[in-house]
């Protein structure tokens, strides 16, 4: 890259291995030579800078979603969070295929496909690998992706369940009461997964766009939706809805080590508890650790109710299938009763907590 500022010309050479960037020489009017490296993260950032001989340089912070929250000195390059190009005049990176809003946490042009097309979170096109930035990074744009440092992938998915499902509903269901577009959907999906367990890309790569195919075919013309079609699945199928996501354990122990990171939200103020009558009982902060160390570690409250299928039958919570969240006992002090906190952990990872029994919920972003 060639810069040129008043009678100033500088040349910046980067130096690549793997798609990651290493290392930046800048030449300043064909005389002035520097050699910076490159020390990422684990999703890839540009993060710290160091001379050839070892001396710190400068230095880039990022929050979860890729706002700068500290800088120190010049980092020679523009391509920082996850390694993407920050166009600083309009605040935005871009990713290849589309822009991305660091400050909104999400794409500002929506995704042309659906990667993932069993799990929802891909179905919004806007959204910014799958609100999981911690592991995730979007090198194309189109595709998540885990980061470089090794972390364990805690929605990596076991397709055998998925295989074993959709083959019983195509096998067992009834379809004199819809059409051919069903039966289809149901053979393409199969198809679809037995090419993800393979692992061999060719098959995924040409299974894919005959599935996009037939969902789209399903909903035009099948006078029915994806959402029904999964519930087969479940019910017909024998598919565990848990067996659809993260996992709850899972998803409180990675939680936790957001809140470690500093990213995650573990306190609530202000928080009003409210008995089913809607008196308050008591306000103030509530600490949602204790619970999730307590979920994560796999240990029940002694509570008829912990542990068990939340049914969201006030519907506050958005609709998923049936035994898709579970709903934990949060402790309430000063109280002779189990009280009305309650924390619901869903199977695709999102996690609530509600102070009065189900009457208000918060979104734990992590």
């Amino acid at each position: 890259m060639v810069e040129v500022d008043g009678s100033d010309t500088t040349v910046r050479k980067t130096y690549s291995a793997g798609g990651t960037s290493l290392a930046v020489r800048t030449i300043v009017n064909e005389s002035t030579e520097t050699l910076n490296w490159l020390l990422g993260d684990h999703l890839g950032s540009s993060s710290i800078t160091t001379t050839a001989d070892g001396t710190w340089n400068s230095e880039i912070r990022y929050s979860a979603f890729g706002e700068t929250r500290y800088s120190s000195g010049i980092t020679p390059t523009d391509y920082r969070y996850t390694g993407q190009l920050e166009q600083a005049d309009v605040n935005l990176y871009y990713y290849n295929a589309r822009y991305y809003d660091a400050a909104l946490g999400r794409f500002v042009q929506a995704d042309t496909i659906v990667p993932e097309p069993i799990l929802l979170q891909d179905w919004d096109c806007y959204s910014y690998v799958r609100n999981n930035p911690l592991i995730y990074s979007d090198p194309s744009g189109n595709k998540v992706e885990e980061g470089l440092g090794g972390y364990i992938n805690p929605s990596k998915v076991d397709w055998k369940p998925y295989i074993k499902a959709y083959e019983n509903v195509y096998n067992r269901l009834d379809y004199s009461q819809y059409n051919g577009n069903l039966k289809e959907y149901f053979a393409t999906v199969t198809s679809y997964y037995y090419s993800k367990d393979s692992g061999i890309q060719e098959s995924i790569d040409r299974n894919f766009p005959e599935t996009i195919a037939a969902k789209y075919r399903l909903v035009v013309n099948g006078y029915i939706d994806v959402y029904t079609a999964q519930k087969f699945a479940v019910d017909l199928g024998g598919l565990d809805p848990a067996s659809m996501s993260l996992g709850i354990i899972s998803t409180a122990q990675f939680a936790l080590k957001s809140m470690d990171a500093g990213y995650a939200t573990r306190f609530i103020t202000g928080s009003q508890i409210k008995d089913q009558n809607g008196n308050i009982t008591s306000e103030g902060t509530v600490d949602l650790r204790p619970t999730l160390e307590r979920i994560a570690e796999g240990k029940s409250y002694p509570h008829r109710n912990d542990g068990t299928t939340f049914h969201n039958n006030e519907g506050f919570l958005p609709i998923r299938i049936g035994g898709y969240y579970k709903e934990y006992v949060v402790p309430t002090v000063n109280q002779n009763t189990v009280g009305p906190q309650r924390i619901i952990i869903g199977a695709g990872g999102d996690i609530f907590y509600t102070p009065d029994h189900y009457a208000t919920f918060f979104e734990i972003t992590y």
